[in-house]
């Protein structure tokens, strides 16, 4: 039997996430485990698949059993370079190999939203037509504790009896309806006094006839000072997020002075006391680039630079057919005390209705941000709340110092659980890594002790 294993982690094999998937090699050595890197198949030019690996992915595709998709959980979503690998598959027509095949899913995260991705993964597995056999969803670091390898185990020996019993599956995620509506452009303009407020457009709009090009421009027609809007395709990305912490302490992203992100974000997003965000639906989400978008502005860690703004969104598409696509958006600015006024979809197909929504949506948006409106949380972000203000006083202060800092000075932690051990270890290595010497010094030691501790499980099982 033979497993294809497509690593959506951008470490590729320093990944956590991938140990897992090394376990089950060494407890099954009966089985084949063909592993590729998301990070390592992509060309360069970001259109297309290596061409001396094509070939090879393909016919390990057609002769495996399994698909396993293993990838952390990165900004409530999959990581902006496994998004891109899936668009890169429909785009070049080859999902075809994939049909039939059973597939699954190991995901880490710290528990913070991860359904939203299992979700889009699963979906896609629905519309290629692949059997879907199941999921293993735990914390990065679950591995390490033997009850969860029991589970590991059992996760696995579940999926080997549904091949071997041939088990009816049955899909979960309805396919996404093609879109055929054509926007008409409205001429009504509202003239809405911005009263000072700076009004930040964001698109990724490739398609000045699209509806996603004229809603976002009739919405900005509404202004008497016309905001300003900003392409992503316009600015410069040497990659997505790698997962490495560095910003953690000081908020100093490792792509800072090689690509144009930090510099835009701090200039444009930041300064903006309105967010628009302009998107078309990409196969089951928006394009990659909005979630590199999305993924590299964890520069700011946990400190939520835009508690405060007011978001709106304009969104193409078969929306509402998208399970928890508009709490994943949402949550990306709620979690971080912005406030969302509302979302405009071409969903009604009625470009009257369409050019009302958006003139309101204008309208309410201005006066939102003039009276600081700040609706309350829902009850899922409440308690990512929870989790997130948990790790950071008992378990990852140290190494995201910048948000522990935050949420010290800001009065942010709450009565979560105090694991007292766990908590005076994180605070004995926070007043350490204040000093540059030492910070140099624990974050490559914490990074590879993590790794030392999985690589001395994977040597014993």
């Amino acid at each position: 039997m033979k497993v294809v294993v497509f690593n959506g982690s951008p470490k590729g094999d320093r990944s956590i996430t991938l140990k897992y998937v090394l376990y089950l090699q060494n407890k099954f050595p009966d089985i084949i485990f063909k592993i590729f890197h998301i990070v390592s198949v992509e060309n360069k030019n970001e259109n297309e698949i290596r061409k001396d690996i094509l070939e090879n992915l393909l016919f390990e595709i057609e002769k495996s059993d399994i698909v396993l998709w293993a990838f952390p959980v990165y900004i409530f979503h999959v990581p902006s370079q496994l998004l891109h690998f899936i668009e890169i598959v429909r785009k070049q027509k080859i999902s075809d190999v994939f049909s039939g095949k059973y597939a699954a899913i190991i995901s880490t995260s710290i528990h913070i939203s991860g359904t939203l991705a299992i979700n889009y993964i699963h979906a896609v597995c629905d519309d290629w037509n692949m059997k879907f056999t199941g999921t293993f969803n735990c914390e990065t670091n679950d591995l390490l504790k033997s009850v969860y390898r029991e589970k590991l185990i059992f996760f696995f020996n579940s999926i080997l009896n549904t091949i071997e019993k041939k088990y009816e599956l049955a899909f979960e995620f309805a396919p996404v309806k093609k879109h055929e509506f054509i926007y008409q452009k409205g001429h009504k303009v509202i003239s809405i006094d911005t009263l000072q407020k700076k009004i930040l457009i964001i698109t990724d709009s490739t398609d000045k006839e699209s509806n996603q090009h004229f809603m976002t421009e009739y919405f900005s027609d509404q202004f008497t000072v016309r905001p300003e809007i900003i392409n992503l395709n316009e600015i410069y990305f040497k990659g997505g997020c790698l997962g490495c912490l560095k910003c953690g302490y000081d908020n100093h992203c490792v792509y800072q002075s090689a690509d144009e992100f930090t510099d835009f974000y701090k200039a444009k997003v930041l300064m903006a006391d309105i967010i628009i965000v302009s998107g078309d639906i990409k196969f089951r989400y928006l394009s990659h680039v909005w979630k590199l978008f999305f993924d590299r502005s964890y520069f700011f860690n946990h400190t939520q630079p835009l508690a405060g703004k007011q978001v709106g969104m304009i969104l193409t598409g078969e929306v509402s057919h998208i399970v928890g696509l508009k709490e994943m958006l949402s949550n990306y600015y709620l979690i971080q005390d912005a406030n969302i006024v509302g979302l405009v979809t071409d969903e009604s197909k009625n470009s009257e209705t369409i050019s009302r929504l958006l003139g309101s949506l204008a309208d309410r948006i201005i006066y939102a941000a003039v009276h600081n409106v700040l609706n309350t949380l829902p009850s899922e972000v409440i308690a990512m709340k929870y989790i997130l203000e948990d790790a950071l006083k008992n378990r990852f202060g140290f190494i995201n110092y910048s948000a522990y800092r935050y949420y010290n000075k800001n009065h942010k932690f709450q009565k979560t659980t105090q694991m007292y051990g766990k908590l005076v270890i994180n605070k004995i290595l926070i007043l350490l890594i204040r000093f540059q010497t030492i910070r140099n010094f624990i974050h490559p030691y914490f990074v590879s002790s993590i790794l030392k501790k999985f690589n001395k499980l994977l040597e014993n099982s």
